[in-house]
């Protein structure tokens, strides 16, 4: 009985060890499938890094570019003192983000010049580089004030469309219902006035007008069908 006893007590360990080698089996194929992973990932990553390497020296060899242009404007300027050498660094400032002094840079021209545009330049640079709203809307209702020729008049229209984006954004119904009317009264007669419709039928629609809302949907599909 003894020896019987011993026997099962052989077996039963060889039953465990047997689960163990097969424990340590998985475990080692679960290391090397966590290493063929790693590798092909790493592989993947090595191919990828030469052409973002050679894209950030591209950039840096750009942004260097740029500021050396940036230089030779700001020389030209203070030789020339020509405004249109000014507008050229105003520019310039915008697309390299250096908006504090493309602000000053538009301050001044307006103050030299009082030239339209740059009241124009100056709305779009705080609506959609920096999003100072409220400058935007001063600056686009400056820039609509200074309009003195029919080109500039059909321009008016995308101010006063922005304007009433900005204060919708804002949940300013009053005073983007006006901007969006604003915004119809300057378009060419052969503009459908489609945008500034759908704009004020959201508006109507939120206040409960609902036979303002009728009108301007009727208007809306008699343009359509013409």
């Amino acid at each position: 009985k003894e020896i019987e006893t011993l026997t099962n007590s052989i077996k039963e360990l060889e039953k465990q060890l047997k689960e163990q080698e097969k424990t340590l089996e998985e475990k080692v194929k679960v290391q090397k499938e966590k290493e063929a992973i790693y590798l092909k990932a790493k592989e993947a990553a090595d191919k990828e890094y030469k052409p973002a390497q050679e894209t950030l020296e591209r950039q840096k060899k750009d942004k260097s570019f740029d500021e050396q242009k940036l230089q030779e404007y700001e020389n030209n300027y203070k030789e020339t003192g020509d405004v249109r050498d000014l507008r050229i660094l105003a520019y310039s400032y915008v697309s390299l983000k250096k908006y504090d002094l493309a602000e000053k840079t538009y301050l001044q021209l307006i103050e030299l010049e009082n030239y339209q545009p740059d009241y124009a330049s100056l709305a779009q640079m705080y609506d959609y580089k920096t999003q100072n709203y409220e400058n935007a809307i001063k600056y686009y209702k400056l820039a609509i004030e200074k309009i003195s020729n029919k080109t500039q008049k059909f321009d008016a229209r995308d101010y006063w469309v922005r304007i009433g984006d900005i204060y919708f954004l804002q949940n300013n119904f009053v005073e983007a219902e006006k901007a969006y009317k604003n915004s119809m009264a300057f378009k060419h007669p052969t503009d459908g006035k489609t945008y500034e419709r759908n704009m004020l039928i959201e508006i109507y629609k939120s206040q409960g007008r609902t036979e303002e809302m009728k009108k301007l949907e009727k208007q809306n599909k008699s343009w359509w069908n013409n």
